[in-house]
């Protein structure tokens, strides 16, 4: 099919560059007509008005053939068309607003009583004031445009601008604009916590699963791209053989993140992203005396992350022993997989993460990345769940009242410095200490 249009557009620019030379001649004909005409002196005036003439009609032709070629080369359809050649519906929102919940979900991934919570909430923002003569179309209208571009594999933004009927542009602009207000809500919304809010998480793994002074979960998830971004592709090829983004998280007890490391390729494992995280480099900051979280084989043995036992160190043991070290990698998985609940959760509300196309600006598709782990925790404080997409959803009461949690969480603006002695080998051996201790009173001996 290229090769097609491409002697398609060579037949196009065949004919304009035979009608401009055609064109030129018929021009020169009537120049050198005029020329001999106001210099002939042959007294056999009939005879020249006679080949003057047969050199008018000559010219005539060529010039009507000439505007001819012309009009026939830039007649032809080209390989775009016009512009709007795409007929588009006007209607489609208006009509998805009366949808029955399940069909609604499916499309805008969220229930209706959700959807239109966060449009209360995003109205007060001014980035949806007109600033110029130019209304902007309502918030409904944006936020559903942001929604179903990533609610396709591919985040496919031609699919939005024809269901909404808006141009292509107009798509991109909407969702930088509810990225940015989203992003704005995530300094509330997407936090680290508060003491309060610590004793709470803490207190539930404990009760749950046995783990004292735990905060949290951390891990890494790829997502994968369609193609590599333009500005250094190849570093984003994972492991796994194609293109992708690095993310590293840390979740609650409720699968809501609480902390987050983007702008790492593919390539990059979990362990360079965790020492190289703002999570890693303030420790102190973050972390309360005793207060960890937890990991799985792929990150480093500290007094901050707790993390199982590898099989070489349950090979060196008893028996004896070893059961218990394997009951206690049983039990710390089965806390441990929620932040792998927490990504799948993610991507099941926006499919476009399976398969991510990224933009030109690798640090605009970021922005939104962001924007989704916020509309993540969104949901969840609103009771709205991605496991009842084929569920009718959506409580009862005033749509317009919106009361979130507060999280806390905002850390100084001093860094405390961190201890010369924590060298990596004091890390590994407190941190297995304190694996050791917790072993214990899990599974006594």
């Amino acid at each position: 099919m290229p090769s097609v249009l491409k002697r398609k557009r060579d037949f196009e620019d065949a004919l304009l560059v035979i009608g401009i030379q055609t064109l030129a001649s018929s021009v020169i004909l009537r120049e050198s007509k005029r020329l001999r005409s106001s210099l002939a002196t042959d007294p056999d005036v009939d005879e020249a008005d006679h080949h003057y003439d047969i050199e008018k009609v000559a010219s005539d032709v060529l010039f009507n053939a000439s505007a001819g070629i012309i009009k026939l080369g830039s007649g032809l359809p080209s390989a775009r068309g016009s512009y709007n050649q795409i007929p588009r519906c006007k209607e489609f929102f208006k009509v998805a607003l009366g949808w029955p919940d399940r069909e609604f979900r499916h499309t805008f991934r969220m229930s209706r009583d959700t959807f239109d919570r966060l449009v209360a909430l995003l109205e007060s923002n001014p980035l949806f004031t007109s600033t110029g003569k130019k209304p902007q179309r309502p918030v409904r209208y944006q936020l559903a445009c942001f929604l179903m571009r990533y609610s396709v594999r591919g985040g496919d933004s031609l699919h939005a601008a024809k269901q909404l009927g808006i141009g292509l542009g107009t798509v991109f602009l909407y969702c930088r604009r509810v990225a940015r207000a989203l992003r704005e809500i995530g300094l509330e919304i997407l936090t680290w916590g508060n003491d309060e809010r610590h004793k709470e998480v803490s207190e539930y793994i404990f009760e749950h699963f046995g783990f004292r002074d735990c905060i949290g979960i951390v891990d890494g998830s790829l997502i994968r791209l369609t193609k590599s971004p333009k500005v250094m592709g190849l570093v984003y090829y994972c492991r796994k053989k194609y293109p992708a983004l690095n993310i590293q998280a840390v979740v609650d007890h409720e699968c809501r993140f609480i902390s987050f490391e983007m702008g790492w390729p593919g390539s990059v494992p979990d362990v360079s992203v965790w020492k190289q995280s703002t999570l890693w480099c303030h420790r102190r900051c973050y972390f309360k005396e005793g207060q960890y979280v937890l990991a799985d084989k792929g990150y480093p043995s500290s007094p901050y992350t707790l993390r199982p036992f590898t099989e070489p160190e349950l090979d060196e043991v008893p028996a004896a022993e070893r059961t218990r070290r394997r009951n206690f990698n049983k039990q710390l998985s089965s806390i441990r997989i929620r932040v792998e609940h927490a990504f799948g959760r993610l991507k099941a509300r926006f499919p476009a993460l399976f398969d991510l196309t990224p933009s030109d600006d690798i640090n605009e598709t970021y922005r939104h990345l962001h924007a989704m782990l916020v509309l993540h925790n969104l949901c969840i404080d609103l009771g709205d769940s991605p496991d009842d997409f084929w569920t009718a959803g959506g409580g009862e009461g005033d749509e317009r009242d919106i009361e979130l949690p507060e999280y806390g969480g905002l850390l100084p603006d001093e860094d405390i410095a961190i201890p010369a002695q924590e060298t990596d080998a004091w890390l590994r051996q407190e941190g297995h200490r304190k694996r050791t201790e917790i072993l214990d009173e899990l599974f006594p001996v």
